[in-house]
């Protein structure tokens, strides 16, 4: 079985720790095994890696940082 994803060890983080709840991130388990292929080390982010609902407090921030060159933007998320 070929991997879809791999380390990247040179990222730019922009001073923000990992985010498990990021819409970009993977689901935990491969959908045609359900098999558990990403597993935290923190038990209690699990179950948000693989949202697709809203995208995250540090996926907003970081689109700021990366785009608005330093002008603040409020994302409103509506549920």
């Amino acid at each position: 079985m070929k991997r879809q994803y791999h380390r990247l060890n040179n990222s730019k983080q922009f001073n923000q720790r990992y985010d498990y709840g990021s819409v970009m991130h993977y689901p935990p388990e491969d959908s045609s095994s359900g098999i558990f292929e990403i597993i935290s080390l923190m038990r209690e982010y699990q179950s948000t890696m693989g949202q697709r609902i809203d995208i995250s407090f540090k996926d907003a921030k970081i689109l700021n940082l990366v785009y608005c060159n330093n002008i603040n933007i409020i994302f409103i998320l509506i549920k």
